[in-house]
């Protein structure tokens, strides 16, 4: 437990990456732009791999507040 309390909080694996609101809607917008476009081809694995990436990109927001 001591260990894990004492984890640095500067590694690597706890790093955060910060983007404006207007970045974070860009993001969206541009994964579903791609979602229409893989859907249209009948790409159900490629449409799967972008929803698990908008679902991880709408969980890894700090703040609700955050959404545009």
């Amino acid at each position: 437990m001591d260990q894990l309390e004492k984890k640095n909080p500067s590694s690597s694996s706890s790093r955060v990456q910060m983007i404006t609101a207007q970045e974070f809607t860009n993001q969206l917008e541009r994964l579903n732009r791609e979602l229409k476009k893989f859907w249209e081809k009948e790409d159900k694995v490629a449409c799967m791999r972008i929803a698990i990436q908008c679902a991880k990109l709408l969980n890894d927001v700090a703040s609700p507040i955050f959404y545009p």
